[in-house]
């Protein structure tokens, strides 16, 4: 039902952008379990036979496959690897920081490895001509890798965090949220599949969730969500497709199901009724303003609301005539002026009135002087609170 609520929202926020303007990024975090002793984690980095799993089950999937180069972090030359090499990159019996990519001029494909004693962190970021290539199977391989990578450590460990997060280049993700936004780092924005670990959340590893795997699968997740299960790792898939829609229903409704089961922070700047703080930097008076922001060219005019709504006439015609003019008496420019009112609820009396007199936005301040927009610009799925 939430979902079907933000169709009309989706369909209203269409783009035109090129699909190579997408990028994907996936992240593991494989944290070790600790030994019997309890002490420390598993020595199991001189494991020859698992490390050589793990380089197949990284190199194995054919997003990967005969394109790859390798070089350490931060070095300019890689040489060429093909899934047969590729394993090899990983003998020893030490910690590994490697890099691999497509190619020497671009990062169309780019692949981190670190392996360390506590843990194995895999980081993938696809993007441009190689996610055009493989826009079909690329959630199925990055799928793959996960699924993989989990198997080939099984019984030295668990995914402590694993995701896929969808971006826009060069321009932004504006897909429907609810009000207020919230957010937990182990469950990012914009991700359109989560692996989640049941028996890595039992044990007693410092970064595991304990109670996590079940609050985010029982009961299921609303559609667009698909979930399989492979033993203890479960997959939620929220996109099918790489299509715009796909992408933006996957990324609400991954919001919507983060901030319904477990434990979230708000988005920097939002309080708990979805209103954003106001960031002035420094501000001035510049009569007839009220204040007056030089760094952002915003203009502040405080304006009364009588109980009946009606509106201190003479503030406003003056508000009216800065913005129209774009510029103060000085000639000080004005991009956008804004009004501020005593109350939060008079925000709702005016702000029709307000946009259509060309204001930029309704704001009250608190008793600190901040001030505060209970309807801030965005794509949300839901209207302002009126009434806290």
């Amino acid at each position: 039902m939430f979902i079907a609520r933000c169709r009309a929202v989706l369909t209203s926020l269409r783009m035109t952008a090129p699909a190579n303007a997408l990028s994907l990024f996936a992240f593991f975090r494989f944290s070790v379990r600790f030994g019997p002793n309890g002490k420390g984690p598993i020595d199991w980095l001189g494991d020859h036979a698992r490390r050589e799993s793990l380089g197949k089950a990284i190199f194995g999937v054919p997003l990967f496959r005969d394109q790859l180069k390798v070089g350490k972090a931060n070095d300019d030359d890689f040489s060429p690897i093909t899934p047969a090499r590729g394993p090899a990159v990983l003998r020893g019996t030490g910690d590994l920081l490697a890099d691999f990519q497509d190619r020497e001029d671009a990062e169309d494909i780019f692949v981190r490895l670190q392996l360390a004693g506590p843990k194995v962190e895999l980081t993938i970021k696809i993007s441009n001509a190689a996610l055009q290539l493989h826009h079909e199977t690329v959630l199925d391989d990055l799928t793959a890798v996960g699924r993989a990578v989990w198997h080939a450590l099984q019984g030295v460990a668990g995914i402590d965090v694993g995701w896929v997060r969808a971006d826009f280049t060069g321009r932004p993700f504006p897909y429907p949220r609810p009000r207020p936004p919230r957010q937990n780092n182990n469950y990012p924005a914009r991700s359109i599949i989560t692996f989640l670990d049941r028996a890595f959340h039992t044990t007693d590893h410092p970064y595991a969730r304990r109670g996590d795997p079940e609050k985010l699968t029982e009961p299921a997740p609303p559609a667009p969500a698909t979930i399989t299960a492979d033993d203890d790792l479960v997959i939620v898939r929220w996109a099918r497709t790489l299509s715009e829609d796909d992408l933006l229903a996957a990324a609400t409704g991954h919001d919507a199901w983060i901030a319904d089961r477990v434990a979230t922070n708000l988005v920097d700047g939002f309080n708990d009724l979805g209103d954003l703080r106001e960031v002035r930097g420094t501000v001035k008076p510049a009569p007839p303003l009220t204040f007056y922001s030089s760094k952002w060219r915003v203009g502040y005019k405080a304006v009364l609301v009588d109980p009946d709504g009606s509106i201190e006439s003479s503030a406003w015609k003056e508000a009216e005539q800065i913005a129209k003019a774009k510029q103060l008496p000085d000639g000080s420019p004005v991009e956008s002026v804004r009004i501020v009112v005593p109350l939060r609820e008079h925000v709702f009396v005016i702000a029709d009135r307000a946009k259509q007199a060309g204001f930029d936005a309704v704001l009250y301040p608190d008793d600190k002087g901040q001030f505060w927009d209970p309807d801030p610009p965005g794509t949300w799925s839901t209207p302002p609170r009126k009434n806290p």
